[in-house]
């Protein structure tokens, strides 16, 4: 059931993106992203806009013609969720409560995302990007633990591996197979493995 209610939901968000990206274009609606100098999650953002709603003015149907849909539906959710970047990251910065390091590391992982653009229009080569990425990581990887308990991260989280409390927790809960099959094509052989490791993996 809940591999069915991600699959709705993607496709809602589809639908929802082609929908909002349409009306967007058209000018008949308004999100609140910021100005386009604010960041370059936030010029991405207003370049993917302008680049689709001066194309989509030149098709000569028209936004109601079938070149509209192939122009349009492929990029729906891709400019959508560059928007919403663009929001949450402005956002998060002035909010005075998100370190510094955790901004990077967020603003590289779009660059990662739309990795075309920034070398193409922004003039990032990849090899730049793949630097920043590393540069961002190495900052923000030694504080994450306390980044993690500052931001409450683990109201939010229901990941088992969240801990070793909690993933031992529920190695416990799972279920146990046990078989008598000998030589089998799975054995381990020679392999040292850990004390432990066997049960783990007949639960799993």
């Amino acid at each position: 059931s809940d591999v069915r209610g991600v699959i709705i939901a993607e496709g809602d968000v589809l639908v929802l993106s082609i929908r909002l990206f349409s009306e967007l274009l058209l000018g008949r609606y308004a999100l609140p992203c910021p100005p386009s100098t604010d960041s370059p999650i936030a010029r991405l953002a207003h370049a993917i806009m302008d680049k689709h709603a001066k194309g989509l003015a030149a098709l000569p149907g028209g936004h109601r013609s079938a070149d509209a849909e192939y122009y349009i539906l492929p990029q729906a959710e891709s400019a959508i969720i560059a928007l919403g970047h663009a929001m949450a990251y402005a956002a998060a910065r002035d909010s005075g409560r998100i370190p510094q390091p955790l901004l990077a590391l967020y603003e590289t992982s779009v660059m990662r995302a739309y990795s075309a653009w920034f070398s193409e229009d922004l003039g990032v080569p990849l090899a730049q990007q793949r630097q920043q990425e590393t540069d961002a990581l190495r900052a923000a990887l030694p504080d994450l633990p306390r980044f993690a308990r500052e931001l409450g991260v683990s109201d939010y989280v229901r990941a088992s591996i969240l801990d070793d409390a909690t993933w031992e927790r529920s190695v416990r809960q799972m279920t146990t197979y046990v078989g008598t099959e000998q030589g089998s094509q799975y054995a381990l052989g020679s392999v040292a493995v850990p004390e432990g490791i066997e049960n783990v993996r007949a639960r799993l």
